[in-house]
């Protein structure tokens, strides 16, 4: 399981998304809050999204093929997902408008029937 967890860091950016939202303001207490919400929130969704990818596909397979066999079964919402994603990491300095974007998206890949 920790091996398709990282391999699903790596594929979606994760690490990325991290490093942005550790970049964001933290001029006070109420900032300082909101990025530590944020960093939860995106555990949660890698989390989540890990546990999409081990019930539905082959528990044999090696955590890379088991994420291109979800990605083949849910084509249309990955293909958006990592359109957004791979844009948000180019954008520039992170915002909390983005960085809440991102984790918008990975929420809807690991709860929805993408």
């Amino acid at each position: 399981m920790a091996a398709l967890y990282f391999a699903i860091s790596e594929r979606f950016g994760v690490d990325a998304l991290l490093t942005q939202i550790s970049n964001l303001e933290r001029a006070d207490r109420w900032s300082a809050l909101a990025r530590a919400a944020v960093r939860q929130d995106l555990y949660a969704a890698q989390a989540g999204l890990t546990v999409r990818v081990l019930r539905r596909t082959d528990g044999d397979l090696p955590p890379e093929e088991r994420i291109e066999e979800f990605e083949k079964a849910n084509p249309e919402g990955l293909t958006r997902a990592t359109a957004t994603l791979n844009e948000i990491r180019v954008s520039g300095p992170p915002s909390l408008a983005t960085v809440s974007v991102a984790l918008r998206v990975l929420r809807n890949v690991s709860q929805q029937g993408v």
